[in-house]
């Protein structure tokens, strides 16, 4: 939690916007943060008509938007989050992908800060397999928080979307006694 309150802005409100390599890996978290209280909306169809140009037909711009592995390589997450970072229809984004190794995973850290740097909603990094130390370190380098375990991803995302709350600070007191 404090990772996310430290490297992120607050959350307007507990709308998620999900974009992933792996649709399979979108659609789980999907129903993690539905039982956590948080809603993942379906994207109006204006904005699924923005998102579709940046990866392949066989991707899905509904929320999960899945961009696919295509959209590591040809900039489909980035042109995607800066998309959804500029839309009102979430409050906070979670990108997923396997950070395991740099080999297989190219994500340009120099354009990730950029971004990060003029964002005005939370943007969190959930790894679905353990993080390589290179991915870590330069998404630490860059303000980016970086989850590889859900319960610790849902708790930041509380954090961020209960802070402003009067007893925010139980909130989190909380958050930190939940298995």
């Amino acid at each position: 939690m404090a990772l996310a309150l430290t490297t992120s802005p607050i959350a307007e409100g507990r709308r998620v916007g999900i974009v992933t390599t792996a649709g399979g890996a979108g659609a789980v978290l999907s129903d993690c943060f539905d039982a956590a209280g948080f809603a993942v909306p379906a994207l109006s169809r204006p904005l699924q008509a923005s998102l579709r140009p940046t990866f392949p037909a066989y991707g899905s711009a509904a929320n999960p938007v899945d961009v696919t592995a295509q959209g590591i390589f040809t900039g489909g997450i980035l042109r995607t989050l800066q998309i959804l970072l500029g839309c009102d229809e979430v409050d906070l984004i979670v990108l997923v992908v396997s950070l395991s190794s740099e080999r297989s995973v190219s994500l340009d850290i120099e354009a990730l800060q950029a971004l990060n740097a003029r964002r005005s909603k939370p943007v969190l990094i959930y790894s679905y397999t353990l993080p390589s130390p290179v991915a870590q370190a330069s998404l630490s380098r860059a303000g980016i928080a970086m989850f590889a375990r859900v319960g610790d991803l849902r708790a930041a995302m509380r954090a961020l979307a209960r802070i402003d709350h009067p007893h925010a600070a139980v909130a989190i007191e909380s958050e930190l006694q939940a298995p």
